[in-house]
């Protein structure tokens, strides 16, 4: 899977909103999804090692499917504690899975300092 950044589709109200959840939650990661009505619903990570990775919990992921349906939902976001603007290459090997975004969808890693929008080339021949 390649991917590169691309401009960023959301608007200064969201990335400001977002950047506050990082600074709020400094040391581990958060992560959500972002409507096309631009609101963040946070979804919780259950990773065991939330500093250096995140998990959507599958019980919020239910919960969030019985609330709006896919194309409700512009995209997906998490923290990078690290700061860190890239993919890493755990995110990488979860969205080549298909685990957690549709191809419709979109990607940001969020930090403290920015919104970081990457695109991602779904050739499951590449990763």
């Amino acid at each position: 899977m390649r991917y590169q950044l691309a401009p960023t589709s959301l608007n200064v109200v969201t990335q400001d909103q977002l950047m506050q959840k990082a600074h709020e939650f400094a040391d581990v990661e958060v992560c959500g999804v972002i409507t096309r009505t631009n609101d963040i619903v946070m979804i919780a990570n259950v990773s065991p090692e939330p500093e250096k990775y995140f998990q959507m919990a599958q019980e919020d992921w239910f919960a969030l499917s019985r609330s709006h349906s896919p194309n409700d939902i512009l995209g997906i976001f998490h923290t990078h504690p690290s700061q860190a603007s890239f993919p890493s290459v755990l995110d990488v090997e979860a969205l080549h899975e298909g685990s957690y975004l549709l191809p419709h969808w979109k990607y940001w890693i969020v930090t403290k300092q920015g919104v970081f929008e990457w695109e991602f080339d779904y050739d499951p021949a590449v990763l």
